[in-house]
Formats: C-alpha cells, structure tokens, sequence
C-alpha cells in the first residue's frame, strides 16, 4: 500500500498543502471498498481509467496504486468542489503519493465534462462514479460515462444503498448491456436506523394495495434488487459492459 495512503488510514487524518490536519471522517470509501477497487482494477487492466468525485482521494489513491500496477496510462479525476469544499486535499493526496503525472483532473461538473471527453474521442476501460447522489446527477453521469466506456470495460459505482443511486442504475440496466461483476455490502455504519427501516417496511406494505401511492412516493426502486440479484445491503456495484447500444 503507498505509504501515503497507509498513513491516512492509520492516523484518521488528512493534511492540507499548508499543512493543517483535519479529520478524514465518512466523506471516503472504506478500505474495504478500496481493495475490492483494486481488484476490479487487476481484472480489468485499463490503459485510462475515470473518477467522479474526488474529496480527500482515498479511492483515487486506492485506483492510482492498482493503475500503475497494470501500467496504465492516466487516471482521469472530475470533481468541482475540490478547491471550496475540501481545500486541494485530494489533489496533495495524490501529488505526495507519486501520482501527480497519472492524474489529469477537472474542477467542474461532470455533465460538463463527460461530454467534453466524449467529443474529443476519449475512451476509458475502467470507471468508478461517487459524484452527485441524486437521481438527476447519477443517471447523467451512468449515461456519459456508458458512452465513452470500452465493450469489456468495468463501471463501479458507489452508495447503491442510496435510493436515488438504485433507482438510476435501475433505469440504466433496463437496456441489458452490462453484467453483474461484483458488490461490495453496506456496514452497520452504512445501514438506515432501525426506524427508518421499520417505516420503509410499512409504507411498502401500504403502496402494495396502492400502486399510485407507490409512484407518487417514488418506491419503485423497492423491487430492484431483487429484479438484478443486487442485494438490498450492498454500497457498491461493479458491471461489465457486454455490447454497445
């Protein structure tokens, strides 16, 4: 492991360019979900890789680390909120660790990006999307990411125990192209309170004599699971792309 990230993992803290320590808190993946990154990595051997959303870079390091194993040639990182949100510390991160002539990175949104690189003829082999969580945001970033994205390529995507996460990649995989590779399970630290699980159970019970209700309360992705094999604990999803449109 680059001793970088080693030393993040350990101490719980990361460092600004000046710096100033601040704790790494939840805004990252577990190690856990880093190696399994790492793996799919190993499978995949991509020659350019992408990455939506980049915070303190604990799964860029994770990625970076494995690219340079297979030999890759670039690592493209999008995040908009790296300079007001996080101070840099993701791109020092990342710097520090070695991987600064790896990185190619844009400050903006990705739905201004992911077009960009798709007109300039980019491909990638490998993709791992933790931008936005809305609806709107995953289903756009899925849809651009599908089309610069090789036949054979992997796209992991990450808080699919989010509803909105789920709902889009249910959206998405209606169309077939891709297969199930592999999941990474929630922790308890993940999981909804008992309460809200105990509230999610009784509004299903309620929605299935009223499928109106269902809609207007946006319980569709209540099924999804089980339509994809995914299970209803699971974080983190990793396809393969099996044919174009």
């Amino acid at each position: 492991m680059n001793p970088v990230l080693q030393e993040i993992l350990q101490s719980g803290k990361v460092r600004s360019h000046s710096g100033e320590s601040f704790d790494l808190g939840l805004v990252h993946i577990p190690q856990r979900e880093g190696e399994f990154l790492r793996q799919l990595i190993f499978e995949a051997n991509p020659k350019v890789s992408l990455e939506i959303g980049l915070a303190y870079g604990i799964s860029a390091l994770f990625i970076c680390e494995a690219i340079r194993s297979v030999k890759g040639t670039k690592h493209i990182v999008i995040d908009p909120f790296q300079s007001d949100s996080f101070r840099s510390i993701g791109l020092n991160n990342l710097n520090n660790a070695g991987f600064e002539d790896l990185v190619e990175f844009y400050e903006s949104p990705s739905c201004t990006v992911l077009p960009k690189l798709e007109r300039e003829g980019i491909k990638i082999d490998f993709a791992f999307i933790d931008g936005g969580h809305s609806f709107e945001a995953v289903f756009v970033d899925i849809f651009y990411t599908d089309r610069i994205l090789r036949v054979g390529g992997i796209l992991a995507i990450d808080d699919t125990n989010f509803p909105a996460v789920l709902e889009a990649l249910r959206h998405f995989l209606d169309t077939g192209r891709y297969s199930l590779v592999g999941t990474i399970t929630a922790s308890s630290a993940d999981q909804a309170p008992q309460w809200k699980k105990a509230i999610r159970v009784f509004m299903r019970s309620v929605c299935k004599y009223c499928p109106a209700l269902k809609r207007i309360l946006r319980l569709e992705f209540s099924d999804c699971n089980a339509q994809l094999a995914i299970p209803p604990d699971v974080r983190c999803v990793a396809l393969r792309k099996e044919r174009e449109c």
